[in-house]
């Protein structure tokens, strides 16, 4: 699924960093992609709707990147 080139998020996140916004976001990346929905991106989604959203609440596990 394409979404948004890895290079503009990358400007967002930096913009944010900048400006001490971006204590709420969540900004993960890995090498070699540019603008792919990766597992390890899903998984944090995922997680992320379900611990806030579930009415089941979600164990902790680490989230581990996919070699």
């Amino acid at each position: 699924m394409d979404v948004v080139p890895a290079a503009d998020s990358a400007r967002l996140y930096a913009a944010l960093k900048a400006d001490n916004q971006h204590h709420n976001v969540t900004y993960l990346t890995e090498r070699d992609v540019e603008h792919r929905i990766t597992p390890l991106a899903l998984t944090a989604g995922s997680r992320f709707f379900t611990r806030h959203f579930a009415s089941v609440p979600l164990t902790e596990t680490p989230i581990a990147a996919t070699a």
